[in-house]
């Protein structure tokens, strides 16, 4: 019924007719439905999920040239996370994390290739319950614009059985269900031409084979702008999950961004994520809708420091994306409720990415799956009050199914660590900054979780994260002995109770015939 229903969006929008509740699908009654607001009960709720943005790119990170923008105005009129963690520090892995409230490992996403491909079969498993499903059975009018990463087809080039539609999704406009990277350059700074895996859909069809890139944000702005009017029209409970391309290269802006920011280009695409966000800020505004609304902002993980001043910074922090030290799972969070969330307030407390499915169910009061294991937990006295203290004994660092390092209070336990990208290598790979090796070019050097050069620690190398967040001076273990026991008996405790799902991001699942393509044989397109 969702995929039914879904069409009939796509096939409204494309014919110009305006939409009513009554053309999307409900949930729980396997028909359409119309459910009205409950705002005096429960609010709204809008997720902007950015893509690589590291935990020292903004100006309220403390970032020292990137200009303060409306992202930083969420930090001055909400609450600011300083000890917000993602469960995995690469795209797939961590979205299906935050979607889903469970480790990936759990799920299933992960796997040699760590992310999805196009050519692959697999994806987000349909058993997985999400977000998204979880506030559909609530009565609440569910949508995405964006990045998915999540998967796409599954017997041939069209079918879009992994699709967000799929997965509780009640509109889907614009997405991105791949990525967009360096090959996606129409400028053609690193590339000869844009490659055939940048691909854009409008729900489950798509639309353009390469992506016109310097007019993708605007389309993505006006697809969430154009969900948010028809929910409030419809006096419609709302989700809304924005998948933000930013910071993730390639580092295309609408032409009036262009040069806006001190810092270059990559201060530019921040610059142009920031635009999105204050724009939705102000329609909810517009509609009356804003003190009812929930907005939470947040990265995928850490960011992408091979590519030199064309990626992003962690701040104080070690490492980056690929990697568990916390340059790659630490991430920037702010959460912003007009009237319920304290204005210009920082929390402490350490909390992850998982727990966005249970607190936003508890808000709707909608139930939680009973018959798994949920590994994030509702953080709402956190967002209402920052001041109160973690609700998790233990943070993982996993790197597809090993667990790397734990986070027990102050202190970060590593089991294993990668090599890491050193300084002679980012000047060697970026003259002036700017990266040029294809290598460089390409995600990641350091992605392999099972590569001869990982270190096994026994015993354990540890820091302590409090004063010591860079993770430069390992701690000397006589004086810890008592604490690593506790941390012995609950890693083995997780362990124990967790069983691997077959590994989907990997090349067992490599299928050619799955790979999208507009036009065959061309693959290439730009429909309205």
């Amino acid at each position: 019924m969702i995929v039914r229903c879904c069409f009939l969006v796509l096939l409204y929008v494309l014919m110009g007719v305006s939409l009513t509740l009554g053309q999307y699908c409900g949930a729980n009654n396997n028909e359409c439905t119309k459910n009205t607001r409950d705002g005096a009960t429960r609010p709204n709720f809008i997720i902007f999920f950015a893509d690589d943005l590291g935990y020292g790119d903004l100006s309220v990170y403390g970032h020292p040239s990137q200009e303060w923008n409306e992202v930083d105005r969420m930090a001055r009129d909400g609450v600011r996370f300083t000890q917000w963690y993602s469960a995995d520090s690469v795209c797939t892995p961590s979205r299906a994390a935050l979607l889903t409230g469970r480790l990936p490992v759990r799920s299933g996403v992960f796997g040699n290739l760590r992310v999805f491909t196009p050519q692959l079969s697999s994806g987000l498993p349909k058993e997985e319950v999400t977000i998204a499903e979880i506030l559909q059975d609530a009565g609440y009018f569910t949508g995405m614009v964006g990045k998915w990463h999540l998967g796409i087809n599954e017997f041939n080039s069209t079918d879009g059985n992994h699709l967000p539609c799929n997965h509780g999704f009640d509109w889907v406009g614009t997405n991105i269900p791949f990525t967009v990277v360096t090959r996606c350059d129409e400028n053609k700074r690193h590339v000869e031409e844009p490659s055939l895996d940048c691909f854009l859909y409008f729900n489950n069809t798509i639309i353009q084979q390469p992506i016109k890139m310097a007019s993708l944000t605007k389309r993505l702005l006006t697809d969430a702008k154009r969900f948010i009017r028809t929910a409030v029209d419809s006096d419609k409970d709302f989700f809304l999950y924005v998948g933000l391309t930013q910071t993730h290269t390639d580092l295309t802006v609408m032409p009036e961004l262009r040069g806006s920011s001190r810092r270059g280009a990559y201060g530019d695409n921040i610059q142009e994520m920031s635009y999105f966000v204050g724009e939705v800020m102000n329609e909810l505004e517009v509609r009356g809708v804003k003190s009812d609304t929930l907005v939470l902002f947040l990265s995928d993980q850490g960011p992408e420091r091979q590519l030199c001043l064309e990626g992003g910074s962690p701040g104080p922090f070690r490492g980056g994306k690929t990697g568990s030290w916390e340059g790659g799972f630490r991430v920037p969070a702010l959460a912003v409720w007009p009237g319920k969330i304290p204005a210009g307030h920082t929390s402490t407390a350490v909390v992850t990415s998982m727990d966005i499915l249970p607190t936003l169910a508890e808000l709707a009061g909608a139930a939680l799956p009973t018959d798994r294991i949920m590994d994030g937990k509702s953080i709402v006295e956190n967002l209402l009050n920052p001041s109160k203290s973690s609700p998790h004994q233990l943070v993982y660092y996993y790197c597809t199914d090993r667990l790397y390092a734990v986070r027990y209070n102050e202190y970060k336990i590593h089991f294993l660590t990668q090599p890491e990208l050193t300084e002679a290598e980012m000047v060697a790979d970026c003259p002036a900054g700017v990266p040029t090796a294809r290598h460089t070019l390409e995600c990641c050097k350091h992605i392999d979780c099972y590569h001869a050069d990982i270190v096994a620690h026994e015993p354990p190398l540890v820091f302590n994260l409090e004063t010591d967040p860079s993770e430069t001076w390992p701690l000397p273990l006589e004086a810890l002995q008592s604490m690593l026991r506790d941390v012995d008996l609950l890693v083995k405790e997780h362990k124990d109770g967790v069983e691997p799902a077959k590994p989907l991001t990997s090349t067992e699942y490599l299928n050619e015939a799955v790979f999208p393509c507009c036009n065959p044989p061309l693959c290439k397109c730009n429909y309205p």
